[in-house]
């Protein structure tokens, strides 16, 4: 910028990033919140998207599906129950929250309708007559149901009319020879269906047409891996993540590339040498970095999933109540995901904290981006400077920038240009910017924000800051950069 076009000069070597105790995470181990214990012996458990209610399925015929308002994560209180046996293997939540579907290994396909969590209602039922149903997948639109029945593999219910359920297609080819189903999931579009077989790693079908589903790919995963128990579908369709039986040292959970289904492929895996646990379901968090799996004798166990090729251990919760091991079969993060919540078999509704597993060595640097940038969560110092660029490490993940470049740092790029003064940084997704005045340079100098902060939260860009409201012919700016909602000065 000329001075003489408004009078005004840009000082470009002050940039500003301070770094508050605030920001930081304290990073624990996940710890118990509070824990229901009645007799629907819980098996599954999700929630409505408020979080405010969740619903519980169990494997007893008194209570066998229950749910509870957990406003107060640290008090659940239980809203309204419905007795119906063999209905307690799974549980979803219909897209407009009206209904949920519970299964059981018996009691086939249960659709109940919680328009009044009070007085929940029965509304209809699928049974085939000999049900065997492991687990199940609400379409996103909430006109069909796919089930996985051990008896007769895939079976695709329409549910428009839900007092009437009834099954318009089928496929069961791909389960022969031990390849029992086992879990399931959706993608976005409804389009594609992936099945964990319990004996034959994860089946793809192609479900565009409801009344033929075929298979369009298969992974069969490698020797040393467990049978599988459920998978879920990253949201954009492009990742599957597996449980399994991890007993006897087998690799219990996978992470595989199905960007294209018809030919997926292992990125990495995982092998609980802790626990040696049966794992049967498992969440991700929104930003899916970080997986939470479950099982019998396993409790909760947290992975670091940054990077697929190398799914990394975080922390577990483990315990042991009565000299009996966890049977841990269900988990879903409140809408925070500060809170976890379990469905354990013989303990009942587990509460559990987990705001602290984000940065679990407490150094001020999350757990994913050190493994993005150093490939394991503690060698990397929050005070170090890996790169010598004069940043430090925990100032350059504040800034978004690359630790091991000595050209990536947080600074002014140049002036704004055009008709107001200001200045240009370059932005990085999920920071927050804004700009400072000063109409001299001293030590007591008192620093005015001008421009509102502005959150970026897509790509890399050069963002310009604009003061429209200088009058001074002479003044200074500074930019500044941090991940709450007001950058610091």
């Amino acid at each position: 910028m000329r001075h003489n076009i408004h009078r005004r000069r840009l000082l470009f070597s002050l940039c500003c990033l301070t770094v508050c105790g605030a920001h930081f995470v304290r990073g624990a181990p996940p710890a118990l919140i509070t824990r229901y214990t009645d007799a629907v012996q819980p098996a599954g458990v999700r929630r409505g998207a408020a979080g405010q209610h969740v619903h519980v399925a169990g494997w007893s015929g008194y209570d066998s599906y229950q749910a509870f308002d957990v406003t107060n994560a640290a008090s659940p209180r239980r809203t309204g129950s419905l007795a119906i046996p063999y209905s307690g293997e799974s549980i979803e939540i219909s897209p407009d929250e009206s209904r949920v579907y519970t299964a059981g290994f018996f009691g086939g396909v249960q659709i109940i309708c919680i328009t009044n969590p009070a007085a929940p209602e029965k509304l209809g039922v699928y049974n085939n007559g000999n049900s065997r149903v492991r687990d199940f997948v609400v379409s996103h639109d909430g006109a069909t149901v796919f089930v996985l029945d051990e008896s007769f593999g895939v079976e695709v219910l329409q549910v428009t009319d839900p007092a009437a359920p009834v099954r318009i297609g089928r496929y069961d080819e791909a389960f022969t020879n031990g390849a029992v189903v086992a879990g399931t999931d959706l993608s976005s579009d409804d389009a594609t269906l992936f099945v964990a077989a319990a004996e034959g790693g994860l089946k793809i079908l192609s479900v565009t047409n409801r009344s033929e589903p075929r298979l369009i790919g298969q992974y069969d995963l490698p020797a040393g891996s467990g049978p599988m128990r459920d998978v879920f579908v990253s949201a954009n369709d492009s990742l599957a993540f597996l449980v399994g039986d991890g007993s006897s040292g087998l690799a219990a959970f996978h992470i595989v590339d199905v960007a294209d289904p018809r030919f997926p492929t292992l990125l990495g895996s995982y092998t609980d040498s802790r626990r040696h646990g049966n794992f049967v379901d498992l969440t991700l968090s929104r930003d899916e970095q970080t997986v939470f799996i479950v099982g019998h004798n396993a409790g909760l166990q947290i992975l670091n999933v940054t990077r697929p090729d190398r799914p990394t251990y975080i922390a577990e919760f483990y315990e042991v109540i009565n000299s009996t091991t966890p049977q841990t079969t269900g988990v879903c993060l409140l809408p925070d995901e500060n809170t976890a919540l379990l469905a354990e078999n013989a303990n009942g509704l587990i509460v559990v904290d987990v705001s602290g597993v984000a940065d679990i060595d407490n150094d001020g640097l999350p757990n994913a981006w050190e493994m993005l940038y150093y490939t394991n969560l503690t060698s990397a110092a929050s005070g170090g400077d890996s790169d010598g660029d004069g940043q430090s490490n925990r100032r350059e993940y504040v800034a978004g920038t690359d630790p091991w470049n000595r050209q990536s740092f947080f600074r002014l790029e140049g002036p704004a240009g055009g008709p107001w003064p200001g200045a240009r940084v370059k932005a990085y997704p999920g920071r927050v910017y804004g700009l400072w005045r000063a109409d001299e340079l001293a030590p007591e100098t008192v620093w005015q924000a001008v421009s509102s902060a502005v959150v970026i939260a897509a790509t890399e860009e050069v963002l310009t800051l604009i003061d429209t409201n200088a009058s001074a012919a002479g003044v200074f700016y500074k930019a500044g950069v941090d991940l709450d909602n007001q950058p610091d000065s």
